[in-house]
């Protein structure tokens, strides 16, 4: 799959992510644990300045991420 590089960030972090899926009963995935986003974050160096746009960038991964996976494709 060809990533805009504009995107790249916002995927990196995603991925960087993956372990901070929560799940909740009876609904399944709710979302990323995003108390480790700041942490993520600045292990992979992102400057301050860029940290909004990607964080704006996660959260729609983030939203078709969970689509996805509530919809078992």
């Amino acid at each position: 799959m060809e990533v805009w590089p504009d995107n790249l960030a916002g995927v990196n972090v995603l991925i960087a992510m993956g372990t901070q899926l929560r799940f909740s009963p009876g609904s399944g995935v709710s979302g990323f644990d995003y108390s480790a986003l700041p942490v993520v974050m600045k292990l992979m160096r992102l400057k301050k300045k860029v940290q909004a746009r990607v964080f704006d960038d996660f959260r729609v991964l983030e939203e078709h991420a969970i689509a996805t996976i509530r919809s078992g494709k």
